[in-house]
């Protein structure tokens, strides 16, 4: 039986986008178990971590307690070669956390201990791209550091799995010897044990919910002011758009809404079954419309799998290899990728996609029987083990 490790710099578990990244990797160890694998887990965190439940097998290191966020990492790392020399390791898993000495070390000394094991690195994003969209002292020292380091900690790694094609390209093209495996991100089974079933609107009302991390780039702040200048209206339906998440765009969204709230519900943080009924409540859900502010035109974002998880119709911007234009269940999510519609054409095809969605009453079937033979990470991880088997140890 294969053995695999898994280690993730989290952060702050009272963020709700972090704590959403702690369930993936949970959601991973998990179906890694699943499919016949030996699993343990490390995660670096700080904040409070009620509401994240750890299996035993996932090990949540606390940092909270160090003042100096630039070692954090170092010592994170640091702890988990201690433990690791209690352990077989074939496989790490890497969730890749911006290179500098403190991970080209930690990578270099794990081979030494493990010279059979393989790396593997999980990529989520444009590093450097993105570290240019928010021009602070604390990004420029990360950009330099990534820069100086990638190429190292390439040459340290046996295969990086890229959540998109694009992010891939870009690996590839710092460093060509790179082995890139492009596999989207997944859901956790768990996410389709209990169906609760979506009761679509029946007055004259639109129904739309937006879940996720509130910030400047996430575009729920232009649909506001797209909303507001149709005065909440849509070919006569009144138009409720309920909001669900925190970050740091939050205090200023509840400002910016106060003096229309019977239009816009903003819910803050939820989670679990209260999570799920507010979703529900809706006609469709929406993504982040703002990608290009990370500069990225491919995602493969978490919330749309919890979308489609919960059998709810959705709409996103980005390109999602898992949600393509044609086929399977297409006719249930909508993708707005052309970068040159206006905002108000793009919230017109919002809210008819909306109505549409009212009178079709299979859509949640048909999601969540996707979800379930596409999205699930042990499905992820099936068709990853057949690849690891070839390229990692035939």
């Amino acid at each position: 039986m294969k053995r695999a490790v898994l280690i993730a710099m989290i952060g702050d578990l009272n963020n709700g986008a972090t704590r959403g990244v702690a369930e993936k990797v949970i959601a991973q160890a998990v179906a890694l178990r699943n499919i016949g694998y030996e699993v343990s887990g490390y995660v670096g965190t700080w904040g409070d971590n009620t509401g994240v439940e750890f299996p035993e097998y996932v090990a949540a290191i606390p940092l909270g307690g160090i003042s100096a966020k630039i070692n954090r990492k170092r010592i994170f790392l640091n702890e988990v070669l201690k433990r690791l020399r209690q352990e077989d390791v074939d496989i790490l898993y890497f969730r890749y956390p911006l290179s500098d000495l403190s991970v080209f070390r930690f990578l270099s000394r794990f081979r030494t201990m493990f010279p059979n094991a393989r790396v593997i690195l999980e990529r989520q994003t444009k590093e450097l791209p993105e570290l240019l969209t928010r021009r602070t002292a604390s990004n420029l020292t990360k950009y330099l550091l990534e820069a100086a380091f990638r190429v190292p900690v390439q040459k340290k790694t046996d295969v990086n799995v890229c959540v998109t094609m694009e992010i891939g390209r870009y690996v590839e093209g710092y460093y060509p010897k790179a082995v890139c495996i492009t596999s989207g991100n997944g859901i956790s089974r768990d996410l389709l044990a209990e169906f609760r079933e979506r009761k679509p609107t029946k007055d004259d009302t639109i129904r739309v919910v937006f879940v996720g991390n509130i910030t400047p780039w996430c575009g729920i702040d232009w649909i506001i002011c797209e909303l507001k200048k149709k005065s909440f209206s849509h070919r006569g339906r009144n138009v409720i758009l309920t909001v669900i998440g925190d970050g740091v765009f939050a205090d200023q969204l509840k400002q910016e809404t106060a003096s229309f709230e019977k239009h816009v519900k903003y819910l803050g943080h939820q989670s679990g079954d209260a999570l799920k009924d507010s979703i529900l409540e809706n006609d469709v859900a929406i993504g982040s419309f703002n990608n290009g502010a990370r500069r990225l035109n491919e995602g493969s974002n978490l919330k749309l799998r919890l979308y489609c998880a919960l059998g709810i119709p959705f709409v996103f911007r980005e390109m999602d290899a898992d949600f393509p234009p044609k086929g399977g269940v297409s006719r249930y999510y909508l993708g707005l990728n052309d970068q040159s519609v206006k905002p108000n054409e793009f919230l017109k095809s919002i809210l008819d996609f909306a109505m549409k969605m009212q009178t079709e009453p299979d859509a949640q079937r048909q999601l969540t029987a996707y979800a379930n033979d596409y999205l699930v990470w042990e499905r992820k991880f099936e068709r990853l083990d057949k690849t690891f088997q070839s390229i990692l140890f035939s």
